[in-house]
C-alpha cells in the first residue's frame, strides 16, 4: 500500500515538474515571439522613418547633389574641373565660386573682397587696376554660401562682349527662352538656379534698398515674373515661398547710365 502511494506521489511530482517545464518553456516562447515581433515592428518603423526623413542638403555628397538635380528636375549639371585650392595659390585667394551660363557664354570665377565691396569694380583678379574688373559679390550684403534670400553677383558690361555684357543677349526673347539655368559651383557644393526674369531696372541697391518680410518677399519675387520678352520658361506659376532663394546677375545699361540690367533665377532645391 505504501509503495503504491509512493508511486502515485512520484507520478504526481514528475507530472508537476513536466507541467512547470511546459509552462516555463511556453512562457519563454511567448516572450521570444513577443520580442521578435517588437523587433520586427521596430525595424519597419525605423525604415518608414528613414524613408520619410528629409535629408539635410549639407549631408549630401557632391556626387549625390549632381544625382539629385538629375532625378528631381531632369537636369544634367555640367561637370567642371575646378581646383579652388590651386586658384587661390596661383590666381587670387578671393575666388570662392564659379558661375556658368552656357547659352550666353558666361563663365567666370566669382570673387568677394574681404573688406572693400567695390574693389573688383576697379581692380582685376591679378591686382592690376582697370577693366574688366571681377565678377563679384559684396561681403557687406552676401555670405559666400548662397544662403541669403537674395544674392547679387555684379559684372561690368564690357564693350568687347566680356564680363556680364552677354546678359543683354537675353533682351531677345528667343535667347531668353533658350537660357534656362545659372550654374554655381563652390568647392563642396553646386547650385542650380532656374531663370525666371530678365529686365531693366533702376540702380537702387537690390539688398540695401529693400526690406522684405516673408509676405513682401514672395510678392517681390512674383512681381518679376513676366518681365521679359520670352515665355518665362514655363515658370509663370512657380510657387515662390518665404524660403525661396534668388540669384540676381546685375550689369550696367549703356543708355541711360542710371539703370541696371538684371537676370534673376530661383534656386532649385
Amino acid at each position: 500500500m505504501d509503495e503504491t502511494k509512493n508511486n502515485k506521489k512520484l507520478i504526481w511530482f514528475i507530472a508537476s515538474i513536466v507541467l512547470i517545464i511546459i509552462a516555463v518553456v511556453s512562457g519563454i516562447i511567448v516572450l521570444i515571439n513577443g520580442s521578435n515581433q517588437k523587433k520586427a515592428e521596430d525595424t519597419v518603423e525605423e525604415m518608414v522613418s528613414k524613408a520619410n526623413e528629409k535629408k539635410d542638403w549639407a549631408d549630401y555628397t557632391l556626387e549625390e547633389k549632381y544625382q539629385f538635380y538629375k532625378d528631381k528636375y531632369g537636369i544634367e549639371v555640367p561637370r567642371k574641373n575646378l581646383d579652388f585650392e590651386d586658384m587661390h595659390k596661383t590666381v587670387n585667394k578671393d575666388i570662392y565660386a564659379w558661375i556658368y551660363v552656357p547659352e550666353i557664354g558666361i563663365e567666370y570665377p566669382v570673387v568677394q573682397h574681404p573688406s572693400d565691396d567695390s574693389y573688383y569694380l576697379d581692380y582685376n583678379l591679378d591686382g592690376s587696376k582697370g577693366y574688366p574688373g571681377g565678377i563679384f559679390t559684396e561681403g557687406t550684403y552676401n555670405k559666400k554660401d548662397f544662403t541669403d534670400r537674395m544674392t547679387v553677383i555684379y559684372g561690368h558690361n564690357m564693350k568687347n562682349g566680356t564680363g556680364f555684357a552677354p546678359l543683354h543677349k537675353m533682351e531677345n526673347g528667343e535667347v531668353f527662352d533658350k537660357t534656362r539655368y545659372i550654374y554655381i559651383y563652390t568647392p563642396d557644393d553646386i547650385f542650380v538656379y532656374q531663370i525666371y526674369a530678365a529686365y531693366t531696372a533702376s540702380d537702387t541697391h537690390l539688398i540695401a534698398g529693400f526690406e522684405w518680410n516673408d509676405q513682401t518677399w514672395v510678392e517681390y519675387c512674383r512681381s518679376k515674373l513676366g518681365l521679359t520678352k520670352g515665355t518665362d520658361h514655363g515658370i509663370n506659376d512657380y510657387e515662390f515661398t518665404k524660403d525661396s532663394k534668388v540669384l540676381t546677375l546685375s550689369t550696367c545699361v549703356s543708355n541711360p547710365p542710371n539703370k541696371r540690367y538684371l537676370v534673376q533665377g530661383v534656386l532649385l532645391r
